[in-house]
């Protein structure tokens, strides 16, 4: 852990964006300013980088999913391309699903995901409006909470509404370029990222290394949630 620590010192200065407040990530999306003390109520967490989206999703993969378990994919067939290509690099076993068209093949979805118990995370990979298709989404992850399975939802450069993340449970939103003078950024659950301590296949795509550099520089007091 110290070589982690060490070596993710001198990557930090190319990796994660000095100076930017977790607050306008969140305020952008919710079209409300945000503390630093509120936003830490909200239950999430953001790792905005200086590198482009592709490297936010292989820092989210090599990072969540366990080496025992498996990564379905749902997305058009470009975007799944490139996702499984990533996961091939980096040793992640991972189905692949088009992107659902019609209400029977979001039931098979569904009933996939009620019969497989080995699928850690499911991702949705959206090129579209990612509210237009939020129902969808909303439907997904009653299957996807009920198996215990985390949802992990990419979109392009227009980000989620902040209520429909919220409704649909989502644990692991990538992003592009936001307009915040960043090139990608990571909204995660704090309760998961703990939980990704020590699993990453990667030292240089590491979410939780990158995530505990980023917290050293807030204040080092912050008050407790309130349920």
């Amino acid at each position: 852990m110290q070589t982690l620590n060490s070596n993710l010192a001198s990557l930090s200065t190319n990796i994660l964006v000095e100076g930017f407040s977790d607050t306008s990530f969140l305020s952008l999306i919710t079209h409300q300013k945000y503390t630093e003390d509120t936003f830490y109520l909200s239950g999430y967490e953001t790792i905005t980088f200086n590198q482009n989206k592709r490297f936010a999703l292989e820092t989210v993969l090599n990072s969540v999913v366990p080496f025992e378990k498996e990564l379905l994919i749902v997305s058009d067939e470009p975007s799944s391309r490139g996702i499984a290509e990533l996961c091939l690099v980096h040793g992640i076993t991972a189905d692949v699903l088009n992107y659902p068209s019609s209400q029977v093949e979001w039931s098979n979805l569904a009933e996939l995901l009620n019969t497989q118990t080995n699928y850690s995370h499911v991702l949705l990979a959206i090129s579209g409006n990612v509210d237009g298709t939020v129902e969808h989404i909303l439907e997904l992850s009653k299957h996807i909470n009920h198996k215990k399975t985390d949802l992990i939802l990419t979109s392009p450069s227009s980000v989620m509404n902040w209520e429909n993340i919220a409704r649909a449970n989502v644990d692991y939103l990538i992003c592009g370029s936001t307009g915040c003078n960043v090139s990608s950024v990571v909204l995660a659950r704090r309760n998961k990222l703990v939980q990704t301590e020590g699993i990453s296949r990667s030292y240089t795509h590491n979410l939780y290394a990158f995530w505990q550099k980023a917290m050293s520089r807030r204040k080092s007091v912050i008050e407790p949630m309130v349920f």
